[in-house]
């Protein structure tokens, strides 16, 4: 399937996304993003997320004491970023 059909958008319109005088749509990069299977970091970036790989990897070997304290710190970092923003 032809990428402007796929998405809506003219042959046209394709040559200036790829020339960077314009930018796909937030609308459209999900859109693409759902249809294509493929997160919307991978569109924007040309690779996953940290947080998809890296760090769900990292949790899901820690043991039961470990996810508490780490849990407990990030909520301790989030307070203190919270604290700062109001």
């Amino acid at each position: 399937m032809n990428l402007q059909f796929f998405c809506g958008i003219t042959p046209q319109y394709l040559g200036t996304v790829e020339s960077g005088e314009n930018c796909l749509s937030v609308e459209k990069i999900i859109f693409l993003s759902q249809k294509a299977n493929i997160s919307t970091d991978y569109i924007l970036l040309g690779k996953e997320s940290i947080i998809d790989t890296e760090l769900i990897e990292s949790v899901t070997n820690l043991n039961e004491s470990q996810l508490e304290t780490s849990f407990n710190i990030l909520k301790q970092i989030l307070d203190l970023l919270n604290k700062e923003c109001n």
